[in-house]
Parts: C-alpha cells; sequence; structure tokens
C-alpha cells in the first residue's frame, strides 16, 4: 500500500511498510482525506537562535505559570518558577524539562478536568507550547546529543496543541496495546507514527538529557493519523547507536520505546514545504 501527499510545492510518495502495525494504520487512516485539517510543516531538531520569539516565549510562560499557579496550589510550583527564572541566563534544556513536566502533572492528575475553565485550559496549553518555542530556538543550542543527531524532519500533521479548536478528534480512539522494542525489531524507516504523546518518547528523552523513568516518558498510547518523516534518518541513527543503547540499558532498559514504523518515502518531489502547509492531496493507492 502506497499513501500520496501533496502541498503546493512539494510530494511525498510513502510505502507503507509490511507489518501488522503498518497494516493496521493504512486501514485506520484510509477513509480520511485532507479535509481532515492535514498539514504539513519541517522541523529540525536544531533550530537556529531567535532570540525574540525566545523572549517572547519566556514572557508567555511567566505570565501563564503565574496564572496556574494560583489556581492548581497541590503543586509546588517553586522549582518550575525557578527554572523560568534561570533559562534565558543558564541555557540548559534541564529547565526546559522541568518546565514542561508541569505541563504533564496537570494533565496527568487530571486538574484539567478537576478544575476546569477554559481559561484555564488555555493557559496550561500555552505552557506547552512556549517550553517546546524555547527548546527549538534556545536551549537545543547547549547540547551535545542534538549536535551529534541532527536532521530534518516533515511532520504531518491532523493538528497540533495551538490548533485544536473545532477540529473532530473522533478518530483518535483507537488504543496501542503491542509493544515496539527497538532491540529487537526493524528500525530501518524514515516514516514513523507521530510523536503525538503527552511528554516525549525515549529518543527525545535521550537527546533532552531528561530522566526516561518519569511517568510522562512513553511511546505512543493510541492510532493518530499523524505522520513523522525522517528525512535524514536520524531516529534509526539514534536508535543503533551505542551511545543511545548503554543510555537504555542503564537507566531504563524494561522500557520499551513503543513508537510504530510506518514505511518508507520512495518518492519525494519539489522544494520543502512552508510552514503549515496545507495538504491538497491525501490518498492511498
Amino acid at each position: 500500500m502506497q499513501i500520496k501527499i501533496k502541498t503546493d510545492t512539494t510530494a511525498l510518495t510513502i510505502e507503507l511498510a509490511n507489518t501488522p502495525f503498518a497494516k493496521q494504520w493504512g486501514a485506520y487512516a484510509r477513509g480520511l482525506t485532507k479535509d481532515n485539517f492535514y498539514i504539513t510543516r519541517p522541523w529540525s531538531m536544531m533550530q537556529n537562535e531567535n532570540l525574540e520569539r525566545a523572549k517572547k516565549a519566556h514572557d508567555d510562560l511567566v505570565e501563564c505559570i503565574d496564572y496556574v499557579s494560583q489556581h492548581i496550589t497541590d503543586y509546588d510550583w517553586s522549582e518550575t518558577k525557578d527554572a523560568v527564572s534561570a533559562v534565558m541566563q543558564d541555557r540548559q534544556q534541564k529547565h526546559c524539562n522541568t518546565i514542561h513536566r508541569a505541563f504533564t502533572f496537570m494533565v496527568l492528575k487530571g486538574h484539567l478536568t478537576t478544575f476546569y475553565t477554559p481559561e484555564l485550559d488555555k493557559q496550561v496549553h500555552i505552557i506547552n507550547s512556549a517550553v517546546h518555542e524555547l527548546e527549538s530556538f534556545y536551549t537545543y543550542q547547549q547540547l551535545e546529543t542534538r549536535k551529534q543527531f541532527n536532521g530534518q524532519v516533515q511532520q504531518v500533521l491532523f493538528t497540533d496543541a495551538g490548533n485544536m479548536e473545532g477540529k473532530d478528534f473522533s478518530m483518535w480512539d483507537t488504543t496501542i496495546t503491542e509493544p515496539f522494542d527497538h532491540t529487537t525489531q526493524e528500525t530501518n524507516y524514515d516514516v514513523w507514527l507521530n510523536e503525538d504523546i503527552l511528554g516525549k518518547d525515549l529518543v527525545r528523552c535521550f537527546l533532552d538529557n531528561d530522566d526516561p523513568n518519569n511517568p510522562d516518558i512513553t511511546g505512543n498510547l493510541f492510532l493518530t493519523p499523524s505522520l513523522y518523516v525522517d528525512i535524514d534518518q536520524i531516529y534509526s541513527k539514534v536508535l543503533n547507536s551505542p551511545k543511545f543503547n548503554e543510555w537504555h540499558q542503564r537507566l531504563c532498559p524494561n522500557k520499551t520505546l513503543d513508537r510504530y514504523p510506518i514505511g518508507n518515502v520512495i518518492e519525494r518531489n519539489g522544494v520543502q514545504v512552508n510552514l503549515n502547509a496545507p495538504v491538497k492531496e491525501y490518498s492511498f493507492e
């Protein structure tokens, strides 16, 4: 089975892997169309710095954490606030890890349900998007693992945390039960199920020098219509690197990757898409 994805400037043809999981995903995704709000965007594991955007993200974090901490009081916000204060001068990923974990705690503990208001929900999700903005344009530059495993990715996205209003999420209802173990299963693919994950998977955890034993470090828990196109096969290179596997065996040997390969790009035409370029064709053959 092949999937064709086109924008105004580029086209991808992906051959789905001959695996039970890829076949399951193909059957799930086949009924979806470009009208399901698919967008594509380029992404890099290490972006160029953009100080003004970093400052804007930092200002958003200060404002949002001040608001959320006044409404959710059974969480010690001191470490988070210290990390926000430190990150603009001490450009280390560990501060972003701490800030982002406040967001995942709110979700894992059910606070967005227990204390729900539209404004609180909005503010908590701004924390998530703002810390990723800081990571992309600020702290990645300091991580040796990011420099070692730097490459380009295109994501074919249904939506993202900042573009959820009015979207139909009825297809996000299929739980994944089969594990994916990178130490025993084939990883030589360049198209993977997108990382629609509350926290981060083991690869991103490794690249971010984070603690893999936190409960928000997981693989994919449910089927997603979004794809992660690993142009430079960096994901596979990380999974096969001695450095990653030593880290995995030392810190979390019983934790499986649970990210799932979908297939390989067999044809790519045109220039790289602009940010959030709409998909004009999304079809299976």
